[in-house]
Order: structure tokens, then sequence, then C-alpha cells
């Protein structure tokens, strides 16, 4: 009988802490019923939204109790680097009165070195009793399938050391590819322009698997652009695998400058004036006027006029005394 009791505790507990392991959809315990979508089946790099929406259920002996400051949390466990780590994040939702709902979207990106296998997620719901301050958590459980195709490879974008070429024609660009899926491959990769009859390529193994130093490489090509015209060039990535028929090809662009040639200095003209010889001027002297030689003549008259006036007054004198 004790038994049975505590299988039943423990089956309530359960119901109130962890919810029933499903896909997406909708889940509800004591205190929250919590309605989750989500893709079920995923491949490794793609991007992954969990939508939760959350209504209050609590009912406290016929008292709807509302839930303020709640916080959702979403764990998907043990998928991130080779099965040791999570992925998670949390948010705040709007306080519910009892029935009200809310709803919070949440991104992931589905790590490239992971299993081909299911992974739980973990929807954890916080919140507080507004009337006595109360904390009421439910987790609720969910799972996701990651499925990996048999061949499968992803290419990241090239990276090229110079875009952009003048007096030298030579770079390098640099390609990352990963194998994410069941087989392990042989691959070809070219670095290729028909246009320049450029075509570098490289043959190597790249291994499956959810490790990352196994299934990830980076491989490096030198180009040379030294016969190439001024304009912008197309160059392609191409990684061939299973047997040929499949591939992964990534462009990129290089742009090719003429080189600029300096102009030869002009050389600079110093003119060399001749020196001449100095001409000396000898001051003019400049005799000064004396009060005679200025005024002497004026003088003459005015003596000349004086004697004729006083001639004229004798003769008059005289004759008037006759």
């Amino acid at each position: 009988m004790k038994k049975t009791i505590l299988s039943i505790l423990i089956g309530l507990l359960v119901v109130c802490f962890a919810g029933i392991v499903s896909a997406d959809g909708i889940e509800t315990g004591i205190y929250y019923e919590v309605d989750v979508s989500f893709d079920d089946d995923v491949e490794p790099g793609d991007s992954f939204d969990v939508e939760v929406e959350v209504t209050n259920i609590y009912n406290q002996n016929g008292t709807y109790v509302d839930i303020e400051d709640i916080n959702v949390e979403v764990v998907i466990k043990d998928i991130d680097d080779s099965g040791s780590d999570d992925l998670d994040d949390d948010d705040d939702i709007d306080d519910l009165e009892y029935n009200v709902d809310d709803s919070i979207d949440f991104e992931f990106e589905i790590p490239l070195a992971v299993d081909d296998q299911s992974y739980d997620i973990y929807v954890t719901v916080e919140g507080d009793d507004e009337n006595n301050g109360t904390r009421y958590t439910e987790t609720f459980n969910f799972t996701v399938n990651v499925e990996k195709k048999r061949h499968k490879l992803m290419m990241k974008e090239p990276v090229v050391n110079y875009e952009t070429l003048k007096c030298s024609r030579t770079t390098e660009v640099s390609v990352t590819l990963w194998n994410i899926g069941t087989s392990d491959e042989d691959v070809e990769m070219t670095v290729y322009n028909t246009e320049l009859d450029i075509s570098e390529k490289s043959s190597f193994d790249l291994d499956a698997g959810d490790d990352e130093d196994d299934i990830k490489t980076r491989r490096s090509f030198v180009l040379d652009l030294a016969d190439a015209a001024a304009k912008t060039y197309t160059f392609y990535v191409k990684a061939e695998y299973d047997d040929g028929d499949e591939r992964e090809t990534e462009p990129f662009t290089l742009k090719v400058e003429d080189c600029p040639t300096e102009e030869p200095e002009e050389e600079e003209v110093t003119i060399v004036e001749e020196p001449t010889t100095p001409v000396i001027t000898t001051p003019a002297v400049v005799e000064e006027e004396t009060f005679m030689d200025q005024y002497g003549a004026a003088l003459l008259l005015g003596l000349a006029y004086l004697v004729v006036i006083i001639v004229g007054v004798v003769l008059v004198i005289r004759l008037k005394k006759r």
C-alpha cells in the first residue's frame, strides 16, 4: 500500500514539474498550460524557431490566482559541442490573470557538429503569486529530431586575402567545408575562372560524425592574375563528392586594376642672372636764388614808377606858381 501511494506521489511530481515528453503540442500542468510549436525534424545548420504560448490555469480551491513576473526558459539538452553543451535562452512575458495567455518566440541554430538523433527540449515557466509572492515553477518536456542526409556537405563563403589587385596580382582564397551528412566523403575541390583559364584543385577525405575536428576542413589556394586585364572577375569554388553526383558551389569576385606608373620628375631650371655694372648718378647741384635775383626787377620797376610820379608832382606845382 505504501509503495502504491509513493508511486502515485512520484507520478504527480513528474506531472507537476516535468510535464509529458512529446513533440510540439499542448501540455498542461498545475499552474500553466503550455502550447509549444516548432519543426519536429531539422538538419544541422538549420534555423530552429520555438514558439511558446503560456496560459495561467491555476485555480486554488476555487480562487483564481493572478501570476506575475513570469519568465520562460527553453533548453535544448546536450546538442552543442559534440553533445556536451546545451542551447538555451530565456525571456519574460506579461503578467497573467487566470485563463489569460501570452506568447514568446525563441530562435536557435542547430549546430553543424551534431549527432543524428532526438534531443530533449525543456520549457520551464516560473512566476510569482500576485497575492503572497509564492513562486510557481513547472517544466515541460518535448523532443526534436535532428536528421542527417546520407551525403551532404556545407561550404562557407570563401575568404579572400586581397579582393582588389593592382601592381601585385597574387592573392589567396580560403574555403571552409563541413561534412554534415552520415557518410565519409572523397572530395575534389576546385577554384576556377574559365575566362582567365585558371583552375586550382585539391583532393582530400572528409569524415562524417559529430566531432568538429573530424567533419571540418579549411583549404587555401594561391591565385596568380599577372596576365589579367583590368576588370572584375567572378571565380567559383566547387566541391564535388559522392562520386561526382553531388556538389557545393560558392562564388567570389576579384577586381584587377591597372598599376599606376610614376611620371618622371621635371628638372628644375635655375636662371642665373649676370651681374650688371652699377650706374653711379651724381646729384645735380641746385644753387639757391638770392633776394635780388627773385625780386630785383620788380623793385627797379617800382622805383621807376615812383620817379615818374615825383617828377609829375613837381611839374604840377611849378605850373600852379606861374
